[in-house]
């Protein structure tokens, strides 16, 4: 048996979301709940999905938890199905499935999945106060370490209760950080370094962190954390040095990444020559090389980093050179040493 009470309430709360205007009637044709000052006609709906362009009305069957309904909203173009889906989800709740079964962890990560999208996220947000704002978006790798420890670390660094702490796959958790003003992060970047110092010294897990862009709400939390979870997986195929970076140092590999392999042969042909394949397969000279790289090409900051004299960092990068031709204080060619590093790891 249908309760009105709660067909009324649903479509109050879409028209509250969407500020749209929804009928709902039973296959027999009686109104069962509608907005004010609505005049919807009735469709009969054989399909799941019917759209009438003489009404110009739009009509989608609900046969969920005994229910046996027709929705009918205005308009027949693709926003006016996303919003009748929307109201089967609203529907869904407040038959109590989603009470039920689905805290919002769980429901932030079935957002990071791509199940709910659009306007359905924006129901979600009201139902389950998932404020606007700014989030970081951190995702890690903590290889099979503690993974419980490091959950447990995270939710004890989690300062709001925006925060977001889940393992979304074995080994692999996502940390979805609100971001507050004075909170002492300078970016995401920054706070990915902190969390590796602290989870190496208090939990001796090493972690790899890779950032997505930051997400202004829950919006845009399936598209940051996709580029954090794409990034994490090339920077293991590549071997990528750095424990902490963001998703667009990899665009460049993603682009050699989806070029045919007789394409990178030819490349590895022209451009690997013995002496470069000899520093490629050399450990210290390419990890003075990336290191080099990643401190923006300053000779004083990498010696510093390396714990070596400035003269030994001098005598390598020469030595690079001499092997390669390519003398990687130079910006260009340093681009170029780390095309060729790339294009040797495919």
């Amino acid at each position: 048996m249908t309760d009105n009470s709660i067909l009324q309430r649903t479509v109050s709360q879409i028209k509250n979301i969407a500020d749209v205007e929804i009928s709902i009637f039973d296959v027999n044709g009686v109104l069962l709940a509608k907005n004010d000052n609505v005049e919807h006609s009735f469709i009969k709906c054989d399909a799941e999905l019917y759209q009438d362009e003489h009404s110009n009305q739009t009509a989608l069957r609900y046969s969920e938890y005994g229910q046996n309904l027709v929705l009918v909203t205005s308009g027949t173009d693709a926003s006016s199905i996303s919003l009748l889906k929307m109201l089967t989800l609203i529907l869904d709740d407040n038959f109590g499935r989603l009470n039920e079964t689905l805290s919002k962890t769980e429901i932030i990560k079935s957002i990071l999945s791509g199940k709910y999208t659009g306007l359905d996220i924006e129901y979600l947000k009201e139902k389950y106060r998932i404020e606007d704002g700014d989030y970081y978006m951190l995702v890690m790798n903590t290889g099979g370490e503690n993974t419980d420890g490091v959950i447990n670390y995270l939710t004890a660094l989690s300062t709001s209760v925006n925060d977001i702490v889940a393992e979304v796959e074995p080994g692999i958790i996502v940390f979805i950080k609100y971001c507050v003003e004075d909170d002492g992060i300078n970016s995401a970047l920054s706070f990915a370094n902190i969390i590796i110092r602290n989870a190496a010294t208090e939990l001796n897990v090493s972690l790899k962190i890779c950032v997505g862009n930051l997400a202004h709400g829950a919006q845009d939390f399936f598209e940051s954390f996709n580029q954090a979870r794409n990034g994490l997986r090339t920077g293991a195929k590549l071997a990528y040095g750095k424990d902490a970076f963001s998703f667009k140092e990899f665009l460049l590999p993603d682009v050699l990444l989806k070029l045919p392999s007789s394409t990178v042969q030819k490349f590895k042909n022209e451009y690997i020559d013995e002496g470069l394949a000899q520093v490629l397969n050399d450990e210290t000279l390419i990890e003075t090389a990336e290191m080099f790289m990643s401190e923006s090409l300053n000779v004083s900051e990498t010696a510093r980093a390396m714990y070596v004299h400035r003269n030994t960092l001098m005598y390598r990068l020469d030595k690079i050179e001499k092997e390669t031709g390519l003398n990687i204080r130079n910006f260009i060619d340093a681009v170029t040493f780390r095309i060729s590093e790339l294009i040797s790891k495919l």
